[in-house]
């Protein structure tokens, strides 16, 4: 939309193809037993906004400044922000090693890197595209859950996955 153009025909696909195997991965196919209430609809359409706001948004400033200034910035001012509403200093006594080395580790690798890698890829790969990919999370956490929490996956959900891994080679196509 911000620059007058119409996705491609493979990107009209990944698309369709993104949302499909997303939908098939969190229903497990069963359409007929999803409960959403108002506050999680809102959540997620919040959620689908700021996606778009912070995909868009900085390709100005990236060209710029580096993408790890943008991030530490954004993250200072985020980090400045919740302080307001939360009290950072206020830690709770049952902390330990583990837990501060699993806290750690969801910051740096889950924030701090995978956010400085997404918009180090808007360097390379349009909006669309970059939004496209996104939907990797999802077939990650079932991965991950595969893995570590031993959680069964059935073929309605490895049909999602699928159908989600196909986005990355239509849009490899596409180039």
């Amino acid at each position: 939309m911000v620059k007058h153009k119409r996705p491609s025909g493979l990107e009209l696909i990944s698309i369709l193809f993104a949302i499909t195997g997303t939908s098939l991965i969190v229903t497990k196919g069963d359409f007929s037993s999803i409960i959403l209430s108002p506050i999680a609809l809102m959540a997620g359409i919040t959620s689908a906004l700021c996606c778009v706001f912070y995909t868009l948004q900085p390709r100005k400033v990236l060209s710029k400044y580096s993408s790890t200034n943008v991030m530490g910035w954004s993250m200072l001012f985020g980090g400045i922000f919740i302080s307001c509403f939360n009290n950072p200093l206020d830690i709770p006594r049952e902390i330990n090693l583990y837990t501060l080395s699993a806290i750690l580790s969801m910051i740096l690798f889950g924030t701090v890197l995978a956010f400085c890698f997404y918009l180090k890829s808007l360097d390379y790969l349009s909006p669309t595209e970059s939004s496209i990919l996104t939907v990797g999370e999802p077939l990650c956490s079932i991965i991950l859950s595969l893995i570590f929490l031993n959680v069964t996956f059935s073929p309605i959900e490895l049909m999602g996955a699928v159908l989600i891994l196909s986005t990355v080679f239509i849009l490899a196509k596409a180039k």
